[in-house]
């Protein structure tokens, strides 16, 4: 006790010899190893991210601030955000989307940010809050407000990398049922108003005009029900003329959205059994896919 009382009384005497000037200049010293400390571990740049804007993840699936048709029109490539002395500090590089048939659009949307890297946790953040691949991000620009989720990060602008693929599917009733039907009945085949449109050359596009669907071969066949014969009480088929068996085949543009894995739409996967969904003019398709093979 009485060694570290002396001690105590030794630091405190040897702080009494510096003056008031000494002292600022000891705090203004620590202050400057304080900040070129953080300026080592934090350093600002730009960076690309590119933020998916969809109904069915992005906004928390809020369904009254999903992205609809009209948002569309209030987002231009070069819309900027700024800092009080002038400088960009997020800007929109580019947007696409995949077409719906709905008053709802799956956008992505390129921006490009100037964010802070964390040498230490080896994270880039925005405005103080980290930018995470699958993270939801909140971004201001223009006057619109941009929420979605983030599904690229890079230092330089992305390329967008399709690879086609030959697939073939087939459309079944349980998943193109039209409003009225019988349970207990069996429907091979779709509605004749959903077969008829259906033919060689039908494309989807893309925002960019890119093709992500065309169907190169169409086969059409009668369809046909079963059902509880009320008079034998067994099964019985029989044709029905109200629907057709139809199987497709298709070149489907895949895009790569990380190393070496293609999705459809960047979102779903094409794999044998997997319903995807087709979007046409005025027409919309569930398909069953059959077959698949990369050209």
């Amino acid at each position: 006790m009485i060694y570290m009382q002396l001690k105590k009384n030794k630091i405190l005497k040897w702080l009494k010899s510096f003056d008031k000037i000494d002292i600022i200049g000891i705090v203004f010293f620590f202050l400057i190893l304080f900040s070129s400390a953080l300026f080592l571990l934090r350093r600002s740049e730009y960076v690309y991210i590119t933020i998916r804007v969809t109904k069915e993840d992005s906004l928390h699936n809020q369904w009254w601030v999903q992205p609809s048709n009209w948002y569309l029109k209030n987002l231009t490539d070069g819309l900027e955000d700024k800092d009080l002395m002038g400088k960009v500090n997020a800007r929109l590089e580019n947007m696409y989307f995949y077409p719906r048939n709905e008053s709802v659009q799956d956008i992505f949307i390129v921006l490009k940010l100037e964010a802070t890297y964390n040498k230490r946790s080896n994270q880039y953040s925005y405005k103080g809050l980290p930018l995470l691949m699958g993270s939801y991000q909140k971004i201001e620009l223009g006057g619109n407000s941009i929420r979605g989720m983030v599904q690229d990060l890079s230092l330089d602008p992305p390329v967008r990398k399709m690879k086609s693929f030959r697939v073939k599917v087939e459309l079944e009733a349980e998943n193109n049922r039209s409003a009225f039907t019988n349970a207990n009945i069996e429907y091979r085949g779709i509605d004749n108003f959903l077969a008829d449109p259906i033919k060689v050359g039908l494309v989807s596009y893309d925002s960019e005009k890119e093709e992500i669907v065309k169907v190169i071969d169409v086969k059409k066949s009668p369809s046909y029900k079963i059902f509880i014969s009320p008079l034998t009480n067994k099964l019985v088929s029989a044709y029905d003329p109200d629907r057709q068996k139809v199987e497709m085949e298709m070149i489907v543009k895949q895009a790569e959205v990380f190393d070496g894995t293609y999705l459809y739409r960047e979102d779903l996967v094409i794999a044998l059994g997997e319903v995807i969904p087709l979007y046409f003019d005025s027409l919309t398709l569930n398909a069953t896919v059959t077959g698949i093979e990369e050209l």
